[in-house]
């Protein structure tokens, strides 16, 4: 009994080249698209270059714009989409403030603390009415961390409600 090696049949090229195509137009990249098809990234990148080929995507990449463009699901989605972004990039903004705030209020009370140590060993060197100016500027920096990490948080929270409940509408 011999035992021979089974191979998966090999695709024609125009069905590689096809699937190629629909790969590279759905955002893949042309090395992701070459391990896909089971070809070098050099053939890949030889048969884009061929100027029906490049037309071909160009085409259907312009369809898939005008279909984007008239279709009002396709529109909302992206319109959601943007403001999903929109919604991320300020609550790290967000976040990021709180964490840059939190080290000054966190330096600015070590200096109130020295501050107060000195005043209490020795009253003639630093004037008390320092102290207040001092207690107000931390009080306020920490007021605005905490501020700002609650717009972070209540963002996390929403987020996630949105995405435990796609059908919230608050």
């Amino acid at each position: 009994m011999s035992q021979e090696i089974r191979q998966k049949p090999k695709k024609s090229k125009a069905d590689q080249l096809e699937t190629v195509i629909r790969l590279v137009n759905a955002g893949k990249t042309q090395a992701q698209a070459a391990v896909v098809v089971g070809v070098n990234l050099r053939t890949v990148q030889r048969w884009l270059s061929q100027p029906e080929v490049k037309g071909r995507l160009v085409a259907i990449q312009n369809e898939a714009k005008v279909i984007a463009q008239s279709d009002p699901v396709v529109v909302a989605v992206l319109d959601i989409r943007g403001q999903a972004e929109e919604i991320l990039s300020y609550r790290d903004s967000q976040r990021n403030f709180a964490l840059q705030m939190g080290l000054v209020v966190q330096k600015s009370t070590d200096v109130l603390l020295k501050a107060v140590e000195r005043l209490e060993d020795n009253s003639d060197e630093l004037s008390a009415r320092s102290i207040p100016p001092m207690i107000r500027a931390v009080v306020d920096a920490a007021e605005k961390v905490s501020s700002s990490w609650a717009r972070a948080t209540a963002l996390d929270d929403l987020l996630e409600r949105i995405a435990n409940d796609p059908e919230t509408d608050s």
